[in-house]
């Protein structure tokens, strides 16, 4: 591994890790919305019983996703 694919890779775990925080940030959001509006998560997402509490969960899908993504290009940056 070249110096370039090593920090590379580096910068794409460390793009990772940010973005699990900041999905960590959006859970414990939509779960202090969810107690606000009552409900289960999923009556939060199918029928937009707080706008809030599914933006929120928006988020953190988008981030989770994110730390996902980095994290599958930084194997492949070592593995190829």
């Amino acid at each position: 591994m070249t110096d370039y694919q090593r920090g590379r890779r580096d910068g794409l775990l460390a793009l990772a890790e940010w973005a699990e925080v900041r999905r960590e940030h959006w859970q414990n959001e939509t779960y202090r919305h969810q107690s606000l509006v009552g409900g289960s998560l999923n009556r939060i997402k199918h029928r937009g019983a707080s706008r809030m509490a599914s933006w929120c969960m928006n988020k953190m899908s988008i981030y989770q996703e994110m730390a996902e993504e980095a994290r599958r290009m930084a194997e492949e940056e070592q593995n190829g």
